[in-house]
């Protein structure tokens, strides 16, 4: 174990040498396969629409200024499409402590202060990335879970979806709304008690991720059991009793597949992403969808597949829950084939790390299946990966160090603790989504 006595300086030169940019991301990425595979583009940048980037779809060709006879091609000449996302830049935080006591006590010793910075600071960036992580397959409402409609057992509820209690973690503060976030009209629940500015909170205990429980420190009287469920600062909202109701309840996270490629396809008239209604072209502008439930699940990955096909897409990857994975591995039979696959995060200096796949064939030939605990039971998504991009400021994550002392720590005010701080702003954007696809299991 290194000794000496720690100084402002080596403080500082162990924050550096603990997370250097590569470390930090190796420690992001390395759990989340579609987090890791989504290309990355540190280019939002400009502050133009409160912080917004244009996303030219790829529509096919201008459909005028073809035809058998040359003067119906020239009187016929169309400019086509553009068609553009104007997503957003959102921003996600992450921030630790640390008691200064344990600072002084480890002063003497340089390995037992780094180890203390490397526990908490690892956590700390899981969390974030675990975040982020089960974001990119949201509906951008930012909802981590719903309550089946059973009436709790004290104060414990039960998940619609049991796989969904990946999302929780004891210490959360929790609010409730009627609806997902994803920008419908519903309510955040509140005591209903003017000016209306607040909202029931409630402190996840316990989490039981056998079963898909999860036990608060008490159930505020306005919750109902269906319930969605949102850690507090992710949704925004009018509260209950509010006389501006009915409003929309809208995440404030990153958008995800689920807003993407949603499993109920847009109508002409009610929808509004990011700028576009996609109601105007369902497929080309939202993907495919595909129910094969009831189907072998090898059989419903080829239908989505083919369906993706026939509309111009060459999906190459297949994201899936664990258990649908499983299932599908079963249904092979002994047939299934195996590659690890390794993934650059970033630019050309990033981190790299290794996943495990499932070769299968579909209609547009060979694609890797992957792993991921992320995504929903029950639901798969796949994609042609190239036309997936994560615009972002800086690195995903960094560091937030401006006005921060030696090795990044912030002074806590009336609170003997130093403070870190990490945090990414970016969004996830699709310029084909036409060329992917959703299926239900």
């Amino acid at each position: 174990m290194a000794t000496g006595q720690i100084t402002q300086l080596n403080f500082a030169a162990a924050m550096k040498q603990i997370y250097p940019q590569k470390r930090v991301e190796l420690i992001f990425y390395k759990h989340h396969p579609l987090l890791s595979k989504v290309r990355k583009r540190e280019d939002f940048y400009g502050f133009d629409g409160g912080g917004t980037m244009a996303i030219a779809v790829q529509d096919g060709a201008p459909s005028g200024g073809r035809s058998a006879t040359f003067g119906d091609a020239q009187a016929n000449i169309s400019t086509g499409l553009d068609r553009r996302f104007s997503i957003t830049r959102q921003s996600d935080y992450q921030l630790w402590q640390l008691d200064n006591e344990v600072i002084e006590a480890s002063s003497r010793d340089v390995g037992a202060i780094m180890k203390v910075l490397k526990n908490k600071g690892d956590a700390a960036l899981l969390n974030l990335s675990r975040n982020l992580a089960s974001n990119l397959y949201g509906n951008g409402g930012g909802a981590r879970g719903q309550g089946n409609g059973v009436a709790p057992v004290g104060t414990t509820m039960i998940l619609a979806n049991p796989s969904d209690i990946v999302n929780f973690e004891v210490d959360m503060v929790i609010v409730a709304s009627d609806v997902s976030g994803d920008g419908t009209n519903g309510v955040i629940r509140g005591p209903g008690i003017a000016p209306f500015l607040v909202s029931d909170t409630a402190i996840v205990t316990a989490v039981n991720r056998a079963i898909g429980t999860v036990t608060f420190n008490a159930i505020p009287a306005s919750w109902v059991n269906t319930d969605f469920y949102f850690q507090q600062g992710d949704v925004t909202g009018l509260n209950t009793g509010d006389p501006g109701l009915p409003a929309a309840v809208t995440g404030i996270v990153c958008m995800g597949l689920g807003g993407w490629i949603p499993t109920v396809a847009p109508v002409l008239g009610a929808d509004n992403f990011f700028g576009l209604d996609r109601g105007s072209d369902p497929t080309r502008l939202a993907g495919s969808r595909f129910n094969g439930l009831g189907l072998p699940i090898e059989e419903a990955l080829k239908r989505i597949s083919t369906l993706i096909v026939r509309n111009g897409g060459r999906p190459d990857t297949v994201f899936l829950n664990p258990l649908d994975y499983e299932r599908l591995e079963l249904s092979l039979e002994g047939r299934a084939r195996f590659e690890t696959m390794t993934t650059q995060v970033g630019g050309k200096r990033s981190a790299q790390v290794g996943f495990d796949s499932m070769i299968i064939t579909t209609t547009a030939g060979k694609a890797n299946v992957f792993a991921d605990v992320d995504c929903p039971q029950g639901t798969g998504y796949m994609l042609q990966m190239d036309t997936w991009e994560m615009h972002h400021l800086k690195g995903l994550p960094h560091m937030l160090t401006r006005g921060a002392g030696q090795g990044g720590g912030r002074m806590v005010a009336g609170a003997d603790s130093v403070e870190f701080r990490a945090a990414y702003r970016g969004n996830l954007a699709c310029i084909a989504p036409g060329y992917n696809g959703t299926v239900q299991l």
